[in-house]
């Protein structure tokens, strides 16, 4: 998993067409689209307050909140070992 720490980041509601960004697990994961891209990104809230970024590498929305998901439950599993 390619990740980057992003050092902010606001969190928007979910959904929100206009932008094309979701919330979801009570705002620890947004996924956003950026520019003209097709595919999702995603970003999660550390404990820390960072956030970390990813490339869901997904068009279809349903299929980046499942992929966004499980790499969330990865990422934390990973702090907590």
């Amino acid at each position: 998993m390619n990740v980057g720490i992003i050092s902010s980041a606001s969190t928007t509601s979910s959904p929100n067409s206009q932008n094309n960004t979701v919330t979801l697990r009570d705002g620890e994961v947004i996924l956003y689209k950026r520019g003209k891209s097709g595919r999702w990104q995603a970003r999660y809230k550390l404990p820390s307050g960072e956030w970390v970024r990813i490339s869901t590498k997904r068009n279809n929305l349903r299929d980046a909140q499942d992929y966004a998901g499980e790499q969330y439950v990865e990422l934390r599993r990973k702090l907590t070992h």
